[in-house]
């Protein structure tokens, strides 16, 4: 990845993320760390425990989860068997949704429809002012 390509993701993540953030949806980030010029996503297990703690403590009827990691299936079974339903928001055109993540969740959302419909509304209230 160049510096041009991770600031390309970057500034396209913040804009998902502030639209989300618009709907009301608490965003949590994990960092990615830089390992041998390559980007590593190594915080799934520490993001998976505190979505974990943090649904057993507040027990909300549904989990928004954007992913499309795989390893993320089991906790969604077990937020499943405490009643916790969970809708995956990911990018559906790509076909990177691991099967048993989507066999595992209550619904699917595509995270770019959702970002654009949010954006769209946020400019509707910004013409309003």
């Amino acid at each position: 990845n160049t510096n041009q390509e991770i600031l390309d993701k970057y500034q396209a993540y913040t804009r998902v993320a502030e639209a989300h953030q618009w709907e009301g949806i608490t965003v949590i980030e994990c960092t990615s760390k830089m390992i041998d010029g390559n980007i590593k996503h190594s915080d799934d297990q520490r993001l998976m425990i505190r979505l974990a703690l943090s649904c057993t403590r507040l027990k909300p009827d549904f989990l928004v989860l954007i992913a499309a990691d795989g390893d993320y299936a089991p906790l969604v079974l077990g937020l499943r068997e405490e009643g916790i339903r969970t809708k995956l928001i990911t990018e559906t055109e790509t076909n990177m949704l691991a099967p048993e993540l989507k066999r595992a969740v209550y619904s699917v959302d595509d995270m770019w429809d959702i970002a654009h419909r949010a954006v769209s509304r946020a400019n509707s209230l910004i013409d309003q002012v």
